[in-house]
């Protein structure tokens, strides 16, 4: 009677990695059903906005002092993609009322900090370290994005970029002629995964792409602090997860590892 009476006392107690398990798999259930819902899209670069929804952005005021019509900038964008080392960039300018559409271009810069400034070397964005992202928009072109990839301390006006390439990533001017999307690799200005980068976004209507003076900017104050680091994407990480806390579970249960670890003691 001791024996049977120790076994089901045994079989009654519920093992940490059991309700481990058991809790992981409820995660994953909950969020297999409600994550796609909320989760993000893909940013994919031709010309169409609706997968930015729910990336994050910052806006911008309309209207500022100094600040042509052409590049009131109304909102800045910024994403990566699960498993792709790119950075993805939107912006928007604000329209020209009342007209419908806007034929006129925009050249947008993304000044692109990767070094962490020092006592010895506080400059930030103007170094051979430093990039120029630049985006010339002409909503009136066929391929009316131009990118080109300029260091910190180059001439846009003067100098070769390091890199350039266009395509059909904007509104048209039938379209509205607002929004513009682009992207850089994480190999093409030497950044790596999960690296800490600053980063603002200006705008001028010089058609050349001479972006000093800046006529507007955004974030107006400051600048914006980010490390793109490409996931394997919220549902997949949960289920990896998931299978590691079960196959845990059905080690322990089997003996092949050693019982839940105990507390110590805080001394005094």
């Amino acid at each position: 009677m001791k024996r049977q009476s120790r076994a089901m006392a045994s079989r009654s107690r519920v093992s940490p990695w059991l309700l481990a398990a058991v809790a992981a798999l409820v995660v994953v259930a909950v969020l297999t059903l409600f994550a796609p819902k909320a989760q993000a899209a893909d940013i994919v670069l031709d010309g169409q906005f609706d997968d930015w929804v729910d990336h994050v952005f910052l806006d911008d005021p309309q209207g500022e002092p100094g600040v042509h019509w052409k590049a009131d900038i109304r909102f800045f964008y910024w994403a990566t993609n699960p498993g792709e080392a790119s950075m993805h960039f939107m912006a928007e300018r604000y329209p020209h009322e009342p007209q419908p559409d806007m034929k006129q271009s925009v050249t947008y810069c993304v000044h692109i900090c990767p070094h962490t400034p020092s006592a010895d070397e506080p400059t930030c964005y103007d170094t051979a370290e430093d990039w120029q992202l630049t985006c010339h928009y002409d909503p009136d072109e066929v391929n009316n994005a131009l990118v080109r990839i300029f260091r910190g301390d180059q001439s846009l006006r003067d100098d070769t970029p390091v890199l350039q390439y266009e395509g059909h990533w904007g509104l048209t001017s039938a379209e509205g002629g607002t929004k513009v999307e682009f992207k850089v690799f994480f190999a093409d200005i030497g950044i790596g995964v999960g690296q800490q980068i600053r980063m603002f976004l200006a705008s001028v209507k010089d058609d050349e792409g001479n972006t000093n003076p800046h006529l507007d900017v955004c974030p107006d104050p400051g600048d914006i602090q980010w490390a793109p680091v490409p996931t394997l994407g919220l549902v997949l990480t949960i289920l990896l997860l998931g299978a590691g806390l079960f196959l845990g579970y059905r080690a322990f249960r089997h003996g092949r590892i050693g019982s839940w670890p105990s507390r110590k003691a805080v001394p005094g």
